[in-house]
Protein backbone atom coordinates (compact mmCIF):
# COMPACT_ATOMS: atom_id res chain seq x y z
CA UNK A 1 0.00 0.00 0.00
CA UNK A 2 2.91 2.31 0.40
CA UNK A 3 4.02 2.03 -3.03
CA UNK A 4 1.00 2.48 -4.41
CA UNK A 5 0.64 5.59 -2.21
CA UNK A 6 4.35 6.89 -3.21
CA UNK A 7 3.08 7.15 -7.04
CA UNK A 8 -0.42 8.86 -6.79
CA UNK A 9 1.29 12.03 -5.50
CA UNK A 10 2.65 12.46 -9.11
CA UNK A 11 -0.13 10.14 -10.79
CA UNK A 12 -2.81 12.46 -9.94
CA UNK A 13 -0.88 15.70 -11.75
CA UNK A 14 -0.93 14.49 -15.00
CA UNK A 15 -2.96 16.28 -17.24
CA UNK A 16 -4.82 13.39 -19.00
CA UNK A 17 -6.21 15.96 -21.42
CA UNK A 18 -2.74 16.36 -22.71
CA UNK A 19 -3.26 12.66 -23.89
CA UNK A 20 -6.88 12.12 -24.34
CA UNK A 21 -8.29 14.46 -26.55
CA UNK A 22 -12.05 13.07 -26.13
CA UNK A 23 -13.45 11.41 -23.33
CA UNK A 24 -12.32 13.12 -20.40
CA UNK A 25 -14.78 15.27 -18.32
CA UNK A 26 -16.35 15.69 -15.32
CA UNK A 27 -19.17 12.78 -14.40
CA UNK A 28 -22.80 14.01 -15.21
CA UNK A 29 -23.39 15.49 -11.94
CA UNK A 30 -20.08 18.00 -11.77
CA UNK A 31 -17.76 16.03 -9.53
CA UNK A 32 -14.00 15.83 -11.59
CA UNK A 33 -12.69 12.38 -12.76
CA UNK A 34 -9.63 10.74 -12.32
CA UNK A 35 -9.31 12.01 -8.36
CA UNK A 36 -8.56 8.59 -7.10
CA UNK A 37 -7.35 5.01 -8.11
CA UNK A 38 -8.75 1.61 -6.92
CA UNK A 39 -6.18 -1.53 -7.31
CA UNK A 40 -7.59 -4.58 -6.84
CA UNK A 41 -5.49 -8.34 -6.56
CA UNK A 42 -7.27 -11.92 -7.78
CA UNK A 43 -5.30 -14.63 -7.28
CA UNK A 44 -4.68 -18.23 -6.10
CA UNK A 45 -8.53 -18.77 -5.67
CA UNK A 46 -9.37 -15.75 -3.77
CA UNK A 47 -10.96 -12.86 -4.85
CA UNK A 48 -11.23 -9.06 -2.49
CA UNK A 49 -8.50 -9.64 -0.70
CA UNK A 50 -6.64 -7.36 -1.90
CA UNK A 51 -8.65 -4.36 -2.87
CA UNK A 52 -6.90 -0.61 -1.85
CA UNK A 53 -8.08 2.63 -2.46
CA UNK A 54 -5.78 5.64 -2.77
CA UNK A 55 -7.67 9.55 -2.93
CA UNK A 56 -11.21 10.38 -3.46
CA UNK A 57 -13.41 7.38 -5.46
CA UNK A 58 -16.81 9.68 -6.47
CA UNK A 59 -18.36 6.15 -6.22
CA UNK A 60 -16.43 3.85 -4.60
CA UNK A 61 -18.88 0.77 -5.27
CA UNK A 62 -18.97 1.39 -9.02
CA UNK A 63 -14.89 1.64 -8.98
CA UNK A 64 -14.42 -1.94 -7.15
CA UNK A 65 -17.25 -3.19 -9.51
CA UNK A 66 -15.08 -2.08 -12.20
CA UNK A 67 -11.68 -3.13 -10.65
CA UNK A 68 -12.75 -6.50 -10.24
CA UNK A 69 -14.30 -7.04 -12.96
CA UNK A 70 -10.82 -6.61 -14.97
CA UNK A 71 -9.55 -9.36 -12.66
CA UNK A 72 -12.35 -11.97 -13.35
CA UNK A 73 -11.52 -10.74 -17.00
CA UNK A 74 -8.08 -12.61 -16.96
CA UNK A 75 -9.27 -15.28 -14.54
CA UNK A 76 -11.86 -16.43 -17.23
CA UNK A 77 -9.31 -16.18 -19.74
CA UNK A 78 -6.20 -18.33 -19.41
CA UNK A 79 -5.15 -17.49 -23.12
CA UNK A 80 -4.80 -13.48 -22.22
CA UNK A 81 -2.36 -11.50 -20.71
CA UNK A 82 -4.43 -8.50 -20.26
CA UNK A 83 -7.84 -7.25 -19.42
CA UNK A 84 -6.93 -4.60 -22.63
CA UNK A 85 -7.21 -8.13 -24.85
CA UNK A 86 -10.95 -8.56 -24.14
CA UNK A 87 -11.74 -4.77 -23.64
CA UNK A 88 -15.53 -4.12 -24.69
CA UNK A 89 -16.45 -0.87 -23.02
CA UNK A 90 -18.53 -0.28 -21.05
CA UNK A 91 -18.29 -4.16 -19.82
CA UNK A 92 -15.27 -4.79 -19.86
CA UNK A 93 -11.91 -1.99 -19.83
CA UNK A 94 -8.49 -2.08 -19.66
CA UNK A 95 -6.24 -1.96 -16.20
CA UNK A 96 -6.37 -5.66 -15.22
CA UNK A 97 -2.72 -7.36 -16.12
CA UNK A 98 -1.61 -11.40 -15.55
CA UNK A 99 0.84 -11.69 -13.18
CA UNK A 100 4.46 -13.52 -15.04
CA UNK A 101 5.62 -16.64 -14.16
CA UNK A 102 2.12 -18.92 -14.99
CA UNK A 103 0.65 -18.47 -11.68
CA UNK A 104 -3.27 -17.48 -11.28
CA UNK A 105 -2.87 -14.02 -10.15
CA UNK A 106 -3.70 -10.79 -11.42
CA UNK A 107 -3.69 -6.80 -10.09
CA UNK A 108 -6.00 -4.44 -11.65
CA UNK A 109 -6.39 -0.80 -11.51
CA UNK A 110 -8.90 1.34 -12.19
CA UNK A 111 -9.72 5.39 -11.60
CA UNK A 112 -7.78 6.87 -14.21
CA UNK A 113 -8.63 6.90 -18.25
CA UNK A 114 -8.34 3.32 -19.48
CA UNK A 115 -5.35 3.66 -21.04
CA UNK A 116 -3.83 5.39 -17.73
CA UNK A 117 -4.95 1.95 -15.89
CA UNK A 118 -3.19 0.10 -18.13
CA UNK A 119 -0.06 1.71 -18.18
CA UNK A 120 0.01 2.03 -14.21
CA UNK A 121 -0.92 -1.11 -13.58
CA UNK A 122 2.04 -2.51 -15.76
CA UNK A 123 4.77 -0.31 -14.23
CA UNK A 124 3.83 -1.13 -10.89
CA UNK A 125 3.95 -4.99 -11.78
CA UNK A 126 6.91 -4.70 -13.82
CA UNK A 127 9.05 -2.47 -11.07
CA UNK A 128 7.43 -5.35 -7.86
CA UNK A 129 8.73 -8.00 -10.03
CA UNK A 130 5.18 -9.09 -10.55
CA UNK A 131 5.38 -8.94 -14.57
CA UNK A 132 8.54 -9.71 -16.71
CA UNK A 133 10.47 -7.32 -18.82
CA UNK A 134 9.19 -9.50 -22.14
CA UNK A 135 5.49 -9.50 -20.83
CA UNK A 136 5.31 -5.92 -19.58
CA UNK A 137 6.76 -5.13 -23.24
CA UNK A 138 3.83 -7.03 -24.49
CA UNK A 139 1.32 -5.41 -22.69
CA UNK A 140 1.90 -1.87 -23.41
CA UNK A 141 3.45 -2.56 -26.73
CA UNK A 142 1.11 0.26 -28.31
CA UNK A 143 0.64 -1.44 -31.94
CA UNK A 144 -1.55 -4.03 -30.95
CA UNK A 145 -5.06 -3.81 -32.66
CA UNK A 146 -6.46 -3.84 -28.70
CA UNK A 147 -4.57 -1.17 -28.03
CA UNK A 148 -4.84 1.29 -30.91
CA UNK A 149 -8.77 0.52 -30.15
CA UNK A 150 -8.49 1.96 -26.96
CA UNK A 151 -6.21 4.92 -28.41
CA UNK A 152 -9.06 5.88 -30.86
CA UNK A 153 -11.69 5.37 -28.16
CA UNK A 154 -9.45 8.49 -26.53
CA UNK A 155 -8.39 10.10 -29.83
CA UNK A 156 -4.52 9.52 -28.73
CA UNK A 157 -1.66 9.32 -31.17
CA UNK A 158 0.83 6.94 -31.19
CA UNK A 159 3.03 9.27 -29.94
CA UNK A 160 1.40 10.73 -26.82
CA UNK A 161 1.04 6.79 -25.95
CA UNK A 162 4.78 6.66 -26.00
CA UNK A 163 4.89 9.48 -24.32
CA UNK A 164 2.59 9.05 -21.24
CA UNK A 165 3.85 5.62 -21.30
CA UNK A 166 7.42 6.75 -20.19
CA UNK A 167 5.83 9.31 -18.18
CA UNK A 168 3.72 6.73 -16.31
CA UNK A 169 7.00 4.62 -16.07
CA UNK A 170 9.38 7.06 -14.61
CA UNK A 171 6.58 7.68 -11.90
CA UNK A 172 6.63 4.53 -10.65
CA UNK A 173 9.90 4.01 -11.02
CA UNK A 174 10.85 6.98 -8.94
CA UNK A 175 8.88 5.52 -6.34
CA UNK A 176 10.19 1.98 -6.26
CA UNK A 177 13.73 3.78 -5.70
CA UNK A 178 11.86 6.12 -2.35
CA UNK A 179 10.41 2.89 -1.22
CA UNK A 180 14.06 1.08 -1.51
CA UNK A 181 15.54 3.82 0.22
CA UNK A 182 13.94 3.88 2.94
CA UNK A 183 13.08 -0.14 3.54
Amino acid sequence: MIFYMLYWSSIRQIKWADYCKRGISTYDDGIPKYTGLQMHYSGAGYTGIGTEPCGFLPDPMKSAKIVVRKTFVIMENPDILSSMERRHPPEIWSGGIRCSGGTDAAYAITGAPEIGDHLIVAAMMRECGFLSSPDWNSATRGSTNHMKAAREHVDMSFEQYILLNKIIDNIVADAAKSLRRYA
